[in-house]
């Protein structure tokens, strides 16, 4: 007696176009991967949805780099619609903030080959694919099943935190050009972005990163860009806000002194402001003039606090009830320690 399938040729029919629709789906989702900068939307999915990145040659992740660049370019998101594992959203975000580390090296490669008009133009192309890069990791971490009641840091402060730890991951050479490369491009970013679209909490966080990454970049500060009127322009207001946020912080911290840690506290920060070397960028020479004249650290403590002085009522009025006080007398003992200082300084 024949099969019930083969008395059937309906069924029979149905079963194998199951079978070839099915075989053809399988292919397509798990068939052999095509080089990332042929792949469609569909493979590229693949390809970071399934493959363990790490472990790609790096002409793979290269070529992942350049292609996920070119899609954020052009607001590409994964799509939402699709519901994917646990375990390959996870690979997903595994992925995502590992090309990431592979685009800042090979970026911070590219930039140390430019001739100097060139840098500025390139950072800023850059800024615009990490917001998008960071964008896109944000969403991944909230479709995520959350792990533990402790809030996500916001995208710019985790992005700051992978820079460091990065950076502090290299040697020798390649650390020195990674450094500098962060240190423009901070100083692009100052020159070319608006701060106060950021939220307290956030410029509270970068003005303590960006105020270690200027620790480190000497008198050399900018000088690696060319910049023009409107970026020192925008540079003068972003230092304005990053100071509030500073200053707020070091009052926070300055509260909890005992009386005699106080001094030493106030030359520390002072001393800190003193190799931030902001003078030739918040006031450029004018045009044909060099702007590397001389200046003590005393000098140029005091010139730096001089330009604040109009806003610190402003700062000090809206800040938080709970930080005013102890904001007011921070700024006091700073100004009284400045006068001690040039008191002590010989003639």
């Amino acid at each position: 007696m024949k099969s019930t399938i083969f008395r059937y040729p309906k069924l029979l029919t149905l079963v194998l176009v199951f079978l070839i629709t099915g075989g053809i789906g399988y292919w397509m989702w798990f068939g052999p991967l095509p080089d990332p900068s042929d792949a469609g939307i569909r493979d590229l999915a693949r390809w970071l949805l399934q493959r363990d990145l790490v472990k790609e040659p790096r002409k793979i992740q290269l070529s992942l780099v350049n292609r996920l660049q070119t899609e954020l370019k052009s607001d590409f998101d994964l799509p939402s619609q699709r519901r994917w594992s646990n375990n390959s959203h996870d690979q997903l975000l595994r992925n995502v903030v590992f090309l990431g580390k592979v685009w800042f090296h090979d970026r911070c490669r590219q930039y140390q080959q430019l001739d100097k008009p060139q840098r500025l133009p390139f950072l800023e192309s850059q800024l615009v694919v990490v917001s998008r890069w960071s964008a896109l990791e944000t969403k991944l971490l909230d479709r995520q099943q959350p792990t533990s009641t402790s809030p996500s840091s916001p995208s710019t402060v985790r992005l700051f935190q992978r820079i460091k730890s990065w950076i502090d991951a290299a040697e020798g050479e390649q650390r020195v050009q990674l450094k500098q490369t962060i240190q423009d491009a901070t100083v692009c970013s100052l020159a070319t972005d608006n701060m106060a679209d950021q939220s307290m909490e956030v410029r509270r966080d970068l003005a303590d990163r960006i105020a270690s990454f200027l620790n480190d970049a000497g008198k050399g500060i900018g000088g690696r860009l060319e910049l023009q009127a409107a970026h020192y322009k925008r540079l003068s207001e972003n230092s304005l806000l990053l100071m509030e946020a500073w200053l707020i912080n070091r009052a926070m911290e300055f509260e909890s002194l005992s009386p005699k840690q106080e001094e030493p506290y106030l030359e520390d920060q002072l001393n800190q402001m003193k190799q931030w070397n902001l003078g030739s960028l918040l006031e450029p020479a004018a045009e044909g003039q060099s702007n590397t004249a001389p200046q003590s650290a005393l000098a140029g403590s005091i010139k730096l606090l001089s330009r604040i002085v109009p806003h610190l009522e402003t700062w000090i009025s809206r800040a938080a009830p709970s930080q005013q006080e102890a904001l007011r007398e921070l700024i006091q003992q700073f100004q009284m320690q400045l006068i001690k200082n040039q008191f002590r300084k010989k003639p």
